[in-house]
């Protein structure tokens, strides 16, 4: 909070400084949670909580729309099939 006021040249903390200060906690939460490493035992198991994550933040998603985010996580010609394989035990 004293960082944020600082930054905006006011010698008080204020609510608007302290609800920004509870929005960046919040959003470098998020993106800990969303790029924490994945031990996973094969590149199935990897898949499957990449897209777990994802769908977590950002809500549901159609199967197309998972294939093109996740086309480029794996450069193998079998690619749309690991994402198929690891989209069928989500949508369970």
């Amino acid at each position: 909070m004293l960082l944020l006021a600082a930054n905006d040249h006011r010698e008080t903390i204020e609510k608007d400084i302290v609800q920004d200060s509870i929005d960046l906690v919040e959003w470098e939460l998020k993106m800990r949670r969303l790029h924490d490493p994945i031990d996973a035992e094969n590149k199935i198991a990897l898949m499957e909580s990449k897209i777990k994550r994802q769908l977590e933040a950002n809500g549901m998603m159609t199967e197309r729309k998972i294939v093109i985010i996740f086309r480029f996580f794996f450069k193998s010609t079998s690619r749309i099939f690991l994402i198929s394989l690891s989209i069928s035990p989500i949508k369970k």
